[in-house]
């Protein structure tokens, strides 16, 4: 049985824990990174994606490129890619591969078994040459000095160097004595004869591999501790702390800089002259750094670390200072908030990391962090870490783009804050009104519930009315309350009548959701006291009350219709009619705690997460459970997207948000039967949702192709193409007017289209076939976006509009 909801791509992922690799192709450089089970290629130029490589079974752990080719270390094996399609795979190994290193047409790789393979091109059974390493020579990276030819010089955990000729198969030389604990990185510098070595205990050395002779040591180069101390450490023949993993050097003209890095994520920049600490980049990264790599000849930085980033560092300043020039980061923890922004193209996002994320669906440049002020200049004045500095992590948020371009129209809680912050995204930097709880003297002369108590309650839910206008803020405490959001000021609060009609909070206990119709008209609150409570928004009375029976942990609001569905503790999810005040249905299922709940659009579904690893869709009318499904690791968050063709979720121990397309929208609805059995659904991946061959069954006809150079060639390429899937109303491949591609077979699942192959020249490809490819498999993949879809109708331009980041990602 059809999943109801298929993998469409994750977003957010930018870089991991494995060091790039990076290729200067003509006069553009290029950096290959890893992303978990697959690869990425960026144009250093901008930091756009370029090519986005193949998913593969497990987690990539070395990475090199040569010309269009990539090779990708997984497990035993190294996969050979050219551009994105997977060609030959090298088998060898015993152990994990370490590191791979491209020399001419020559491949070599370092594995955990203690050998060095020599592959050459092409030969993907029997390497070239085996060199088996010595006992009590435990490996751990290996670099090629400049003029000396056929050798590589190989670091050990033991703290050695050994100098190889791997064609030879034979060692020349020892190296010992280099500082305390394990050899972590070696770096060629500009000089002959020196390379730069990294090793566990924080020290950078460099080595004269021709008079085994050590030139300088440099400690703490990892850049633990402050900047008084990396500056006395430097003087010190003592090393530091933390293991320096990555190291570069400058060339070309100017003052010879030595950049470092590890765990801290610091990166400490070195004076080779005098031998002294130039300048230190607090903050770069907020994880242990992984690469660090100089452009030739440009005082222009690399940096990618495992916090999910890759930046640009300028050495452009009269102080000998880094500014960070650009860069593309993604959560560096998981996000557990989510929330579809104005038409669904747009998503916010929040998590562990404390930071607030707006990803774009489409366009992955167009995503970023909101800005929380000027932290990095109040983190260096007062010599405090930038993440201090932040704001707590999100745990509720609501947004309205009505006043998007008036006022702030984005609200969040944060954990333990006792006041609600608001947003400007139209600017994306934080609003200049913060939320905070009535004064003491207000709270008196209004008779607020905690008069009394000094210290306000954390906010707990939040939410915005749907003319923009006002905030609503729910605390710890029970209390509700409500601002305006052009002026930040405190508009009343919602309080029920107690004994001796004295005023008592809107709960008994912690506010867990909060929400206002679309008429303002009325207001309903849940709380941990196991209430629904109805108010008069503009009166602020209570109007109605139901109990729900046990504590209640989320709530969502439809505000076109008076529909609330709850989620309790119990694990039993309830929808209610606020205007008849009663329950009108009742689901059970789940069997863990229930992390987020989303009613449709339409109000006809009802989607809800939980940690037992399934999103379950029930149908609000049939009132009964339309599918399980099962997607293999615990949801935080859910969301749909307004239009109803997206569904995002979040996951527990992964910095990505899943991008799942809705198959009811885009295939048959006979796929999909209602049944509470799981249906298993694999999350996926950073390219595509699935692999081109399921959509793809065969080339019914050979493709031809076009020398003519681009733009000046008026031939076309005619290709027959049966797809697996079916259309709703029986049409694969209905193209509008205008983009000159001819559809001859409307009434069955088969299609033949002549393309322009001024066209295909211009998805940025070097053979019109593989274009070709990569159309139809954006014809058939990107039928999740309901802007390039419109009443059965593609077209083939917006399509080849869309980032190369959805182009020719699988293959045949």
């Amino acid at each position: 049985m059809q999943a109801l909801f298929q993998p469409f791509r994750a977003l957010g992922y930018i870089s991991d824990d494995i060091p790039f690799a990076v290729q200067r192709r003509g006069k553009e450089t290029f950096v290959t990174v890893s992303v978990g089970k697959a690869w990425q290629v960026y144009s250093c130029s901008k930091l756009g994606v370029r090519l986005v490589g193949p998913q593969f079974e497990h987690n990539v752990k070395a990475l090199a490129c040569r010309g269009d080719l990539t090779f990708a270390a997984v497990k035993n094996d190294i996969i050979v890619c050219q551009r994105v399609h997977r060609i030959g795979t090298y088998s060898g190994h015993t152990g994990s591969i370490i590191q791979l290193l491209t020399l001419g047409d020559i491949l070599l790789s370092l594995g955990s078994d203690r050998k060095l393979l020599v592959w050459a091109d092409g030969i993907y059974d029997t390497p070239k040459v085996t060199v088996d390493l010595p006992e009590g020579f435990t490996p751990t990276c290996m670099a090629h000095p400049d003029t000396y030819l056929n050798k590589v010089v190989i670091g050990s955990q033991e703290g050695k160097l050994q100098l190889w000729n791997f064609l030879s198969g034979k060692m020349l030389y020892e190296f010992s004595g280099l500082g305390e604990g394990a050899v972590k990185c070696i770096t060629p510098s500009p000089a002959l004869d020196v390379v730069g070595v990294g090793l566990s205990a924080g020290q950078a050395v460099l080595l004269n591999l021709k008079f085994n002779e050590v030139v300088a040591s440099f400690a703490n180069a990892a850049g633990v501790g402050s900047g008084d101390q990396l500056r006395a450490s430097a003087t010190k023949p003592k090393p530091g702390g933390g293991a320096c993993t990555c190291i570069a050097f400058r060339t070309g003209s100017g003052v010879p800089l030595m950049a470092a890095g590890g765990g801290a994520g610091v990166i400490t920049v070195w004076n080779l002259d005098e031998r002294r600490l130039h300048t230190i980049v607090k903050d770069a990264h907020d994880g242990p750094l992984t690469s660090l790599y100089f452009f030739p000849g440009e005082p222009l930085l690399m940096s990618a670390a495992a916090d999910n980033s890759l930046k640009h560092w300028l050495f452009d300043s009269a102080d000998g200072t880094a500014r960070l020039l650009r860069f593309r980061s993604g959560h560096s923890a998981p996000p557990s908030c989510l929330k579809f922004y104005g038409t669904g193209n747009k998503l916010l996002s929040a998590g562990q990391d404390r930071a607030f994320r707006v990803f774009s669906v489409i366009q992955d440049q167009q995503s970023r962090e909101v800005s929380q002020g000027h932290i990095a200049h109040k983190a260096k004045r007062m010599r405090l870490a930038q993440q201090d500095l932040k704001l707590p992590r999100v745990i509720g948020m609501d947004a309205c783009q009505v006043r998007e371009k008036d006022w702030c129209n984005v609200i969040t809680a944060h954990q333990g804050d006792a006041a609600a912050y608001t947003w400007r995204l139209q600017n994306f930097t934080l609003g200049e009104h913060v939320l905070k709880p009535p004064t003491s003297k207000k709270r008196k002369a209004d008779n607020y519930p905690d008069a009394g108590h000094q210290a306000a309650a954390p906010v707990t839910a939040v939410g915005m009315s749907q003319c923009g206008n006002y905030g609503l803020v729910g605390r710890a405490n029970g209390t509700v309350d409500r601002y305006n959001m052009q002026s930040g000021l405190h508009r009343g609060s919602y309080n029920r009548v107690g004994e001796a009609k004295r005023r008592a909070a809107a709960h008994d206990s912690s506010v867990t959701g909060i929400a206002a119709d679309a008429c303002n008209k009325v207001l309903v609150t849940t709380g941990l006291d196991g209430r629904l409570c109805m108010w008069d928004f503009k009166q602020q009375r209570l109007q109605g009350e139901v109990a729900v029976g046990s504590a209640v942990a989320c709530m969502a609001h439809h505000p076109a219709t008076s529909l609330v569905a709850l989620a309790a503790d119990d694990l039993v999810l309830r929808m209610y009619d606020v205007e008849a005040v009663r329950m009108v249905r009742r689901f059970k299922g789940h069997k863990d705690r229930v992390t987020g709940l989303v009613i449709s659009q339409d109000a006809r579904w009802l989607l809800s997460s939980s940690m037992d690893g399934t999103v379950r869709v029930w149908d609000i009318p049939a009132a009964c459970c339309l599918q399980v499904v099962k997607l293999g690791s615990p949801v935080t968050g859910v969301q749909l997207s307004p239009s109803q063709d997206l569904l995002a979720t979040t996951h527990v121990k992964r910095r990505g948000i899943y991008l799942w397309y809705n198959h009811l929208m885009f295939g048959s609805g006979a796929d999909i039967q209602p049944s509470t059995r799981p249906v298993n659904a694999a999350l996926p991946s950073i390219a595509t949702g699935e692999p081109l061959s399921e959509w793809l069954l065969c080339w019914n006809h050979p493709v031809t192709t076009c020398d003519v150079p681009p733009c000046t060639c008026s031939g076309t390429v005619q290709v027959e193409v049966r797809c697996l899937c079916v259309w709703q109303h029986a049409v694969l491949f209905g193209v509008s007017t205008d983009s000159n591609i001819r559809h001859c077979c409307k009434d069955s699942t088969e299609s033949r289209a002549v393309l322009p192959c001024m066209q295909l020249h211009a998805c940025g490809l070097d053979k019109a076939n593989l274009a070709l490819q990569a159309t139809f498999h954006q014809c058939c993949s990107l039928h999740c976006t309901a802007q390039v879809i419109k009443n059965n109708v593609l077209n083939l331009r917006t399509a080849m509009a869309l980032p190369s980041r959805l182009v020719m990602t699988q293959t045949l």
